[in-house]
């Protein structure tokens, strides 16, 4: 892919979607494409498919986190 192949980008992110649909970064990278071909509404979708999948992806952190040390401190 060459540098400004912007249907090239928009295939990767597609496929990057739909092999993992729970990563937050290609919808993010998606809507920052889109915004530039002035596609409003598919950038607005992406982006908010990305903060939705950033928060969940935090909170599952957070579950994490707290099975591991439910003292709320790390051993050390």
């Amino acid at each position: 892919m060459r540098r400004g192949d912007l249907n090239g980008a928009r295939r990767l992110y597609a496929r990057a979607i739909a092999a993992d649909p729970e990563l937050p970064a290609p919808h993010y990278r998606l809507s920052r494409l889109l915004f530039r071909e002035r596609d409003r509404a598919g950038a607005k979708r992406e982006s908010q498919a990305a903060k939705e999948l950033e928060k969940k992806a935090v909170e599952e952190s957070r579950k994490i986190l707290r099975i591991a040390w439910p003292e709320g401190k790390a051993p050390g």
